[in-house]
């Protein structure tokens, strides 16, 4: 508590920590059921002293990170199932600006709201960072590593990226109507939290059309690459037939007296197929086939 203001911060609430919910802040009986459990999709509810929503943020284990919010006048109470290293860290600061007592920087719901939004967006942008830079890397890449392996990176950066954007796309409407919400009831403004999410959703949509032209442009290249390699064995395989003939025709069961008694007959024989295949390449690499 600081300033007549209460965070509560829950890691897997039980029973007991929803029914202290309820009485302290008297809280709806249904919205404590709601924080016994995960919610999949984020969600508001609207009261007229408190607004309940769920928040999901993307994580680096690959599960989404729900965060459960229930903002009152002087309160503000947030739920989770798992440990948030963003919100770990807001709380340091949180207990930092408590404890110097700050008395001339009056603490409210809305600014403790916008502090710990911004400290989990800016997590998420550190995050795109660390994804442009993968990216940064795979276009200078691209012409010299094996276009096999590039397969694997970028699938792994579009899975990231495409996680990132299904998660936080529900934030849009959510911040929307709590804007509403709490501009009418507690005077608070989102503008600056709506400016830094679109920020970062057009970063996710960027980093995924340059993406998009990356694995278009390693497809080519990797499809030139097996092209390359099947004209290549095509062409090898087409310049031993002339060999192949030769080899058939004197093979068989017939009598060709001057080469079957010729003490030569087999390096004539062997010269002329030598002969026949090295025209043969030697008339694919005038063509430029090869």
């Amino acid at each position: 508590m600081h300033n007549n203001f209460t965070w509560i911060d829950i890691n897997r609430p039980n029973r007991a920590d929803v029914q202290t919910l309820i009485n302290e802040f008297h809280i709806a009986p249904y919205i404590g059921d709601e924080l016994l459990d995960a919610t999949p999709k984020a969600k508001i509810d609207i009261h007229d002293h408190q607004v309940f929503f769920v928040l999901h943020f993307p994580s680096k284990d690959g599960d989404n990170t729900e965060v459960d919010f229930i903002l009152g006048t002087n309160f503000l109470v947030t739920v989770h199932y798992g440990a948030i290293t963003a919100l770990e860290r807001f709380q340091k600061e949180f207990e930092m600006h408590c404890s110097l007592e700050e008395e001339h920087h009056p603490t409210s719901s809305g600014s403790v709201f916008h502090a710990m939004i911004s400290t989990l967006y800016q997590s998420l942008n550190d995050e795109l960072d660390t994804t442009h830079g993968r990216l940064h890397t795979v276009e200078k890449n691209i012409f010299e590593e094996n276009g096999q392996s590039m397969v694997r990176i970028l699938s792994e950066l579009s899975r990231d990226l495409l996680d990132i954007e299904q998660t936080i796309e529900g934030h849009d409407i959510i911040l929307s109507e709590l804007s509403r919400a709490t501009e009418d009831r507690f005077g608070i403004s989102l503008k600056r939290i709506k400016h830094e999410f679109h920020t970062i959703y057009r970063r996710v949509k960027n980093q995924r059309e340059v993406l998009a032209e990356v694995r278009t442009t390693n497809d080519s290249l990797l499809a030139a690459e097996q092209n390359q390699v099947g004209q290549v064995l095509t062409i090898l395989a087409f310049s031993t037939l002339p060999a192949t003939l030769i080899a058939g025709i004197f093979g068989m069961n017939v009598k060709f007296e001057y080469l079957a008694h010729h003490p030569h007959g087999f390096w004539i024989i062997f010269a002329l197929m030598t002969v026949v295949s090295s025209t043969t390449l030697a008339y694919f690499a005038y063509k430029r086939w090869i």
